[in-house]
């Protein structure tokens, strides 16, 4: 959900809230979860969306 969620506040140009919102994604904790490898699968996905928002602006840090 937050990975869908960031994606659609960069369309809308939201770029700070979609950021936080990849944040937090990547902070949720694997354990305890029903399926573990769709999360971890996510979690990569939210990474890379950060990573590729943050290299559009010039954030190469």
């Amino acid at each position: 959900a937050y990975l869908n969620v960031g994606i659609i506040l960069v369309s809308q140009g939201n770029i700070e809230e979609a950021k936080r919102t990849f944040h937090t994604c990547a902070d949720i904790p694997d354990e305890n979860l029903k399926d573990p490898h769709a999360h971890k699968s996510s979690v990569t996905s939210c990474l890379y969306n950060l990573g590729k928002l943050l290299h559009e602006q010039g954030q190469h840090e």
